[in-house]
């Protein structure tokens, strides 16, 4: 599977760790280089962003549809593969699912989850969309389809920004969201972790306006790994593009300072 790996080097590389960052639904490289990669760069990280299969420059478009949550995992751990040595994962959304499916196999110097899907998976996100919209998630059930959640400029801000966004800015991150597997997410209605086996330094962020996991959700999964998630206030789910990102993105290196100094 040949896979869309952008880096981003340091311009002072003061860091001998690379970070790798793994993407949620409908997204891509693209939701990180804006503003997360430059940004870690500029604080001497060597940077990589993967597109799992289906999904930006990627292969795999035309079996998207079938694409398993198993098989973005095994994207993942390509992607380790091909840097010079073992990163720190940063998963956002669906990618922390993805992320805490790799670490119940695989130790890494540290990893962020950052809006990520709860370690129980997405039924209690479905069971509440069907209460609050059932119209909406009935459809996008009986169609198979979860484009339906992001249909439009108005739907995407819903899910993912908040008011403060710019139309400008809403309009030019949606219409670079792709499509999405529906299988991959009814795997994700039954996934099974057992945190005892992740060994990794886990940092978990939450926001506190997130439509999809929220920050109840968030502190759940926190304390499953032992840990409590850091809830950033007047945000919504996609952190990294929000109003207030480098609140997020300096709150994460400052963790990563502690915590590769222990290692």
């Amino acid at each position: 599977m040949k896979l869309d790996i952008v880096h981003q080097a340091a311009p002072e590389k003061r860091h001998p760790t690379p970070i790798l960052l793994v993407h949620g639904l409908w997204a891509g490289v693209w939701a990180w280089k804006e503003h997360f990669m430059p940004h870690f760069a500029s604080a001497g990280y060597d940077v990589y962003a993967v597109s799992l299969r289906g999904h930006g420059n990627s292969e795999g478009t035309e079996k998207l549809f079938t694409t398993r949550l198993n098989d973005y995992m095994k994207d993942v751990h390509e992607a380790v593969l091909s840097l010079p040595q073992k990163p720190i994962l940063i998963g956002h959304s669906n990618g922390g699912m993805v992320v805490q499916k790799y670490l119940q196999e695989h130790t890494l110097p540290a990893a962020v989850l950052l809006g990520t899907m709860s370690i129980s998976g997405s039924w209690m996100t479905f069971l509440r969309g069907l209460k609050n919209d059932p119209a909406l998630f009935l459809k996008v059930t009986f169609t198979f389809n979860l484009q339906h959640l992001v249909g439009s400029p108005e739907r995407a801000r819903t899910a993912f920004f908040s008011n403060t966004l710019s139309a400008e800015k809403t309009a030019r991150y949606f219409q670079q969201m792709g499509r999405e597997s529906f299988v991959a997410f009814l795997d994700t209605l039954f996934v099974q972790l057992d945190p005892r086996k992740l060994k990794t330094p886990l940092l978990v962020l939450g926001a506190e306006r997130d439509f999809f996991f929220t920050p109840a959700q968030q502190q759940q999964t926190a304390k499953a790994y032992g840990t409590t998630a850091h809830i950033f206030p007047n945000m919504a789910h996609a952190m990294m593009l929000e109003e207030g990102w480098q609140e997020v993105a300096d709150h994460i290196l400052n963790w990563l300072g502690l915590e590769i100094s222990r290692l």
